[in-house]
């Protein structure tokens, strides 16, 4: 998906990675790059999102609400808003449908620290 849409910017660019034969080596400044893209994507999601064992069993929900993180990617997955999305990225929406619903029930477990 390195295709740019005309009037579209790129937010985020994945380091390349290097491959040998069958398996895929990560370079150790890759694994910095995403360790620290990381670290800072975590600081940022503490001012929305929040984990507590006492609301829906620890399972992240947007702060001061019941409303999870996985619901949301689930609500995604089946609105109708997949099909543009899909089509201005030249992606098939059946795959980011199942992309979604496979990330929510990913996050769908309380966080542990």
């Amino acid at each position: 998906m390195n295709k740019k849409k005309e009037g579209k910017t790129a937010l985020l660019h994945l380091p390349k990675r290097a491959t040998n034969h069958s398996s895929e080596l990560i370079r150790q400044g890759d694994q910095d790059w995403l360790a620290n893209r990381s670290h800072q994507a975590m600081i940022a999601l503490r001012d929305y999102i929040e984990s507590d064992p006492k609301r829906l069993g620890g399972i992240p929900v947007f702060k001061g609400t019941r409303f999870s993180v996985p619901q949301l990617f689930a609500e995604l997955a089946d609105s109708d808003a997949i099909a543009d999305i899909a089509a201005d990225l030249d992606l098939s929406a059946a795959k980011l449908r199942k992309f979604l619903h496979a990330l929510a029930v990913y996050l769908n477990r309380p966080v542990t620290t």
